[in-house]
């Protein structure tokens, strides 16, 4: 009897450590990098240019929800060249922008939470809105839209610090946009990423 209530203590002890170890809330800042997956006739190179800051609630052992706010950049500069058509001929080099500005509600499923690696799976859903521009000579043609936004990931967050307060959060994630353009061509917008960055939670300490 004395064994198993040892045994008991062992394990509730335990449990007491893993759920001083979950924190309640965390505030990420990440740099994000995206290719685009539609249109590439249009833009097709990897993008340095992202940004995303998230926010996250604990909603029981495993489940957290929040928000994210990112943006994007997109570039793409063609060289100069001449093109031939039936009303004339335009000798001109063409730059390329397409801007993403997107806002989710989002949820996550942690599966080692007392963990100082935790693994995690989520799911975003929002709206973004999108602007789009072509430079060439001196004329500009240019366009915008607004969209339903989805975006499933899943990455890992690293606890480091004292009383692991702050730490690394990596991801990949898939972004589909009902974003659309008919002047450039974009039936929806869609890219793949990954993004790095920091942690928080002693900031609501």
């Amino acid at each position: 009897m004395k064994s198993a209530f040892a045994v008991l203590v062992i394990i509730g002890t335990a449990f007491s450590i893993n759920a001083q170890d979950q924190f309640e809330r965390y505030l990420a800042v990440s740099w994000d990098v995206q290719a685009p997956l539609s249109n590439t006739n249009y833009i097709k190179g990897v993008s340095m240019g992202g940004f995303q800051i998230g926010y996250r609630e604990r909603i029981n052992d495993h489940f957290y929800m929040g928000f994210d706010y990112n943006t994007m950049i997109f570039t793409q500069h063609d060289p100069r060249q001449t093109y031939y058509s039936s009303s004339g001929d335009l000798t001109t080099d063409f730059y390329k922008n397409a801007v993403v500005y997107a806002g989710t509600l989002s949820g996550e499923y942690q599966f080692s939470p007392g963990k100082r690696i935790v693994p995690f799976v989520g799911f975003g859903l929002g709206a973004n809105y999108n602007t789009y521009a072509l430079y060439y000579n001196i004329y500009a043609s240019k366009d915008n839209g607004w969209g339903a936004m989805l975006r499933p990931q899943a990455g890992a967050i690293i606890k480091l610090g004292q009383k692991q307060s702050w730490g690394i959060i990596a991801a990949v994630h898939y972004d589909y946009s009902t974003a659309k353009s008919v002047y450039f061509n974009y039936q929806n917008f869609t890219t793949i990423g990954l993004r790095v960055g920091f942690f928080f939670t002693q900031l609501f300490d």
